[in-house]
């Protein structure tokens, strides 16, 4: 397509891939670079008027214009055309400057892109070869049988391999069943005596001695315990023998005075006598005393005697009987003291009967 100016003059557009490419000649010749960007903003200048004007592009100057009108128009829009020139060089200048920054990167991305394409094109047809041989495969096996052919020779034994490591310790098992009850043993030979060992250990003397032997001295009496608790009422016991006799009882409430009696005779004269003085009271024991120990035992009276020429009867409790010895250590007006000797172990709360008469 082309744009007719004057006669002399034509302005050729071409198209290419990379855009329109305007050109400018007289008769087939192409004009000096300076004429051509004067004539190019000349022509852009007639465009643009063109569209304000909604002129067809053909109808830049009317084809029966004169040379002379042709000339002066050429001129006014020469001087725009200059104007035009600076503003297109300065832009110029500024598209050059960008696509001088854009440009390596933009060839760095294509190049890149180029060499993706190509590798994703060798995929492609690469998957499509495989395809094919395995389509191939597929359809040149299909309906063929296989047959399995007879069993080779036994092959040669080969040599033991090295032995394993240790493996680790296992878990441990279950207990197993109680096994069953063993035979009994022989009998064992007698064990040496007691009596034996002391002899064998250096000493001598006979059975009756060595059991002498085995009781030691007597120790050093122990401190007085606190008295224990009372036990439980205990079962009823046999009747026992029939004990010795008691002790003088109180003395009875005065009976009913009597009728009067006959005047007696007159008696021989009496001598002077004192009244008769008695108590009872008993003694306990607070500790335990052992074989062969001794314990002494304050006994208080309920009364106080006038001397002590008094007289004392001990009698042993039921926890005493048999068990041990009763002494009279010594006694006052107000009390006296009796030493206890166990013959067999006496236990706390034991107890005796002490009884006075003046």
């Amino acid at each position: 397509m082309f744009y007719e100016v004057s006669a002399p003059c034509v302005w050729y557009v071409r198209r290419t891939e990379h855009g329109d490419s305007i050109q400018i000649g007289y008769a087939g010749q192409r004009l000096p670079d300076d004429i051509a960007a004067e004539s190019l903003a000349f022509l852009l200048a007639n465009r643009m008027a063109d569209e304000a004007q909604e002129l067809p592009p053909q109808a830049v100057v009317p084809p029966d214009a004169t040379a002379s009108s042709a000339m002066a128009a050429a001129m006014d829009a020469r001087q725009a055309a200059v104007a035009a020139q600076t503003t297109a060089q300065s832009a110029a200048a500024d598209v050059a400057a960008a696509q001088a920054q854009i440009s390596p990167a933009l060839a760095a991305s294509l190049a890149d892109r180029a060499q993706l394409n190509a590798r994703m094109a060798q995929r492609e047809q690469a998957d499509a070869t495989q395809d094919s041989a395995l389509a191939a495969l597929q359809q040149a096996f299909a309906g063929v049988q296989l047959t399995p052919g007879p069993a080779g020779d036994q092959g040669v034994k080969g040599d033991p391999g090295p032995a394993g490591a240790v493996g680790p310790q296992g878990p441990t098992g279950a207990t197993g069943p109680q096994g069953s009850k063993g035979d009994a043993g022989p009998a064992g030979a007698d064990g040496r005596s007691a009596y034996q060992v002391w002899l064998d250990a250096g000493n001598s003397g006979t059975a009756a001695q060595f059991l002498a032997a085995l009781v030691g001295a007597r120790g050093p009496a122990g401190a007085v315990g606190a008295a224990g608790a009372t036990g439980a009422q205990g079962p009823k016991g046999d009747t026992g023998q029939t004990g010795a006799s008691g002790i003088q009882g109180p003395k009875g409430d005065v009976g009913a005075t009597g009728p009067v009696g006959p005047t007696g005779a007159t008696g021989p004269a009496g001598s002077n006598a004192a009244a008769t003085v008695t108590d009872l009271s008993y003694g306990r024991l607070t500790a335990i005393l052992a074989l062969g120990g001794s314990t002494d035992v304050t006994v208080t009276w309920n009364v106080t005697f006038p001397s002590t020429g008094y007289n004392v009867r001990l009698v042993p409790g039921p926890g005493m009987v048999g068990n041990a010895t009763l002494t009279l250590k010594s006694k006052t007006t107000t009390n006296c003291v009796v030493t206890v000797t166990a013959v067999v172990a006496l236990a706390v709360g034991a107890a005796f009967y002490a009884d006075a008469a003046l």
